[in-house]
């Protein structure tokens, strides 16, 4: 990230979250900057688990007529009386401070998939601002949130909202993507979805932008595009478990959904991983994070076959260059060894079942790599 770049989100952060950023800027070291960073990240996990708490309870009690007057006359009520019985139904769904996905139009989806090189950290950083802006949202109107989120080709974020908004595009014939966007912000409500970009904000940014020292930091996006089936419950992918050679990890996403493969394009969801250097390191960071699946090629929940995969990464600063790894039946620790010893750009696998990842970075220097990953079934269709 240029120096351009840095200044322009740290000006918006610094407009968004005021008390926090001047809380690091009056830090005197990179280690009090780093232990700051650590209680601003745990506030805004709390304040979101405090949001969830409510909204589940909302689930509960909620009736139609509510859900109704929170949009008002001059929307489309007929598809928000429609979202009722989804948000019920997706009502076992918890969005937690580790599960902050970001659900993508077609549009953006192929763009991501089909980056290379510079393009990476652009599209990238394209995602983040789109969010960051979204975390800015005050009030509770959902439709000017469904605006800012269609606004950079999302759809969705978080995976109530999410499940919402793709259940309202499976079942109302000619629905507007904003229409059912905003049917998955008012299931969600407008506190959960803001919490959740600015739970993502915090943790990805605050490091990249503020630490005194050089950072050193690996941003992953990692989409699923497998087919989440005629209920949206399949083929969901679940953290496992990570190791650091080098450096420490700082944001996961412990759970992304499925994809909703529809006649126009799929939309899917895609979560953050980040991981940084240690506290005042010479070395950068070298970092292995492992997912499971229980695959199922057309999306249905049963039967299943366990599928096990990784992906690897390190931006090493002076110790060598940015590099990455992927592979299936292999544990994060594998992955992320494997990463100095292919010493590859980009990286491909594909299993037995014809399930492909795909791991791609920026550059092979800077001491920010940015990198987009995917797990995907070509020609994978609804059943």
């Amino acid at each position: 990230m240029n120096n351009q770049k840095i200044s322009y989100y740290r000006a918006r952060l610094e407009e968004t979250f005021p008390e926090q950023t001047r809380l690091l800027r009056a830090a005197r070291s990179d280690e009090e900057q780093i232990e700051i960073y650590g209680k601003i990240v745990a506030e805004a996990r709390n304040d979101l688990r405090v949001k969830i708490a409510a909204i589940n309870h909302q689930m509960r009690t909620t009736n139609v007529e509510s859900l109704l007057s929170s949009v008002g006359n001059h929307h489309d009520r007929q598809a928000v009386s429609t979202a009722f019985d989804a948000m019920k139904y997706f009502a076992e769904l918890e969005d937690t401070s580790e599960t902050a996905v970001v659900a993508l139009n077609p549009d953006l989806l192929a763009t991501l998939v089909a980056a290379e090189g510079s393009a990476i950290e652009v599209q990238v950083q394209k995602l983040l601002d789109g969010v960051e802006r979204l975390s800015k949202m005050t009030g509770n109107d959902a439709i000017q949130t469904a605006l800012q989120i269609v606004g950079f080709s999302s759809v969705a974020i978080g995976a109530v909202a999410g499940a919402v908004t793709f259940y309202q595009l499976m079942t109302l014939s000619g629905a507007f993507t904003v229409t059912c966007t905003v049917a998955g912000v008012v299931a969600a409500t407008v506190a959960v979805v803001v919490a959740i970009a600015a739970f993502i904000v915090l943790s990805v940014l605050i490091p990249i932008i503020y630490f005194m020292q050089k950072p050193s930091v690996c941003v992953v996006f990692l989409i699923n595009e497998l087919n989440g089936g005629p209920d949206l419950k399949g083929n969901k992918v679940d953290f496992s478990q990570e190791y650091n050679v080098h450096g420490k990890p700082a944001v996961i996403t412990s759970s992304i959904p499925g994809a909703y493969i529809s006649p126009v394009g799929t939309y899917a969801y895609g979560g953050f991983f980040l991981t940084t250097k240690k506290d005042n390191a010479l070395v950068g960071t070298q970092y292995g994070f492992s997912l499971t699946c229980e695959y199922n090629s057309t999306g249905k929940t049963s039967p299943t076959k366990k599928v096990t995969f990784a992906f690897g990464v390190a931006c090493p600063l002076a110790f060598g260059s940015n590099n990455c790894y992927c592979g299936f039946e292999i544990t994060a620790e594998q992955a992320a060894n494997s990463t100095a010893s292919e010493d590859k750009l980009s990286y491909k696998a594909t299993n037995a079942d014809g399930l492909n990842l795909a791991i791609n970075c920026n550059s092979g220097s800077g001491s920010v790599a940015y990198y987009i990953a995917t797990i995907s079934l070509p020609g994978a269709s609804i059943g």
